[in-house]
């Protein structure tokens, strides 16, 4: 391993980025892993799934739990579903299971 800070890594990132043309979007090392998560969320998620994560997003930002009002078995079914991706994802990005009912959900989705 070598030590190295993250301003020379943010620098790098800036210049390579820079030299490439690629718009940053205010985002530094930080954007390539939202990227990532977008990009497998696109992969591994169907349309429905998809929905459900945002009815989960929606429950989360004014402080519901992730479940809230999910009753139906179908429902249930697709909730399951849809954390199982989002778990796969976050273990992907070197983070535990069951980080998206907090505020991770929201800075990987939007």
């Amino acid at each position: 391993m070598v030590n190295v800070s993250y301003s020379t890594i943010r620098d790098g990132i800036n210049v390579a980025c820079k030299k490439t043309g690629i718009d940053q979007a205010g985002r530094g090392a930080h954007g390539f892993r939202h990227a990532y998560a977008r990009n497998r969320m696109d992969q591994l998620m169907t349309a429905e799934q998809k929905t459900m994560m945002q009815r989960i997003i929606d429950n989360c930002s004014i402080n519901r739990k992730a479940d809230y009002g999910i009753l139906s078995e179908t429902d249930k079914t697709l909730y399951n579903a849809t954390k199982e991706a989002m778990d796969r994802i976050h273990k992907e990005l070197g983070h535990g299971k069951n980080r998206w009912e907090k505020k991770m959900i929201k800075k990987i989705i939007l």
